[in-house]
């Protein structure tokens, strides 16, 4: 009769090097230990107390599976994991190095470098975040897991089972059916300029455009995928990105436009779509209307744009139209557009006719002793 003996190796404490190895190491015992050369077998991270950390750096290698179970935590920064990485009950996260095979999630993945030649799959509730690296065979997650997308090179994107993918960002590199929504998974992209509208996609395959949160494009194919009764709400959504504009105007409370629509009397705020927009101002009797003004609105943060009414007869603007003012204007009175004395500011008369007369100073009495 043939018997099979399995050796195991455990290795206890704090920044431990453990020698190579054909039999399978655990990690355990909390600390943090630091992989920096091969071990041809399968590792599992794990502790009955405190935290075991195992980080995978340069000159690491490991020929097959790596496992984070419970009060484990993998980190590959550099090197190599042949075989599956898997965050069973342990996060994961993928920083730098490459992965041969798949990445395997059922606690907490995160990737923000590195290359994964294999699919990350997640499953069962859990949370999977890509900000950056090369997914070279895509991201799938089923039963009910969530994936968040916001950089990194993307072969393909699955949702399954109820799962949620968000996408801001990333480029995706397949040319063919690379988005997919099946089986009541939920596929969200932020973003604008989309070529369709809004909301949920309303065909079921095409080919979608426009430009992410993070800045970069979109053109890819997506297909949306019902399977009858109890499987028909798989959707993929279009949101906009959106920031929030804030206008107010000084000393006094005038109508506030953007792109020539009406908002109401200022203070106004509303969460707007990223992008340009021109702000202009309602005329309020006595006073000078402020200039238009172009806000930038970015992504969740908040632009403030203040418009600022200026009395007729304020030369000097302090709020007030006082002898320092009469001052001003009996200097340029008289004066004519390009005389050495002529004064833009204080052609007051509506309209303005390029000569400070008694038009202008009649505006001027208007308002005399007037203030804020």
């Amino acid at each position: 009769m043939k018997k099979t003996v399995m050796f195991v190796i455990i290795v206890v404490g704090q920044c431990f090097s453990v020698p190579e190895s054909n039999a399978q190491v655990v990690f355990s015992g909390g600390g943090t230990f630091y992989i920096d050369y091969e071990i041809n077998d399968n590792v599992l991270v794990r502790s009955d107390y405190g935290l075991t950390t195992v980080n995978v750096v340069a000159g690491g290698r490991i020929t097959e599976y790596m496992r984070a179970i419970e009060n484990g935590r993998i980190n590959v920064l550099d090197g190599e994991v042949v075989g599956v990485l898997y965050a069973t009950s342990g996060p994961v996260t993928v920083s730098g190095g490459i992965l041969k095979s798949r990445l395997y999630n059922r606690n907490y993945v995160e990737v923000s470098g590195g290359i994964v030649q294999g699919v990350l799959e997640s499953y069962s509730h859990y949370t999977a975040i890509v900000s950056g690296g090369e997914l070279r065979n895509g991201v799938l997650a089923y039963n009910e897991s969530y994936a968040s997308i916001s950089g990194g090179q993307i072969l393909k994107v699955r949702a399954y089972d109820d799962s949620q993918v968000v996408i801001e960002g990333g480029v995706f590199t397949d040319s063919w059916d690379e988005i997919i929504a099946t089986h009541n998974g939920v596929i969200t992209i932020s973003g604008t300029g989309f070529n369709y509208d809004y909301g949920e996609i309303p065909v079921s395959s095409g080919t979608l455009t426009g430009t992410l949160d993070s800045g970069e494009q979109i053109n890819n194919n997506f297909k949306i995928v019902h399977y009858g009764e109890g499987y028909d709400g798989a959707a993929i959504v279009l949101v906009p990105t959106k920031g929030t504009l804030s206008i107010d105007t000084l000393p006094v409370k005038g109508e506030v436009f953007v792109n020539d629509t009406s908002w109401g009397i200022a203070p106004q705020s509303q969460e707007v779509e990223i992008g340009e927009y021109t702000v202009s101002f309602g005329g309020i009797e006595g006073y000078i209307t402020p200039n238009n003004q172009q806000a930038v609105v970015q992504k969740d943060t908040t632009t403030y744009i203040t418009g600022t009414y200026i009395l007729y007869g304020d030369f000097v603007l302090d709020g007030n139209v006082i002898f320092k003012d009469f001052a001003v204007l009996a200097l340029a009175w008289q004066s004519r557009w390009g005389d050495d004395n002529w004064n833009q500011a204080c052609d007051i008369s509506d309209p303005n006719d390029d000569v400070i007369d008694y038009s202008d100073l009649s505006v001027f009495t208007g308002n005399w002793l007037t203030g804020w």
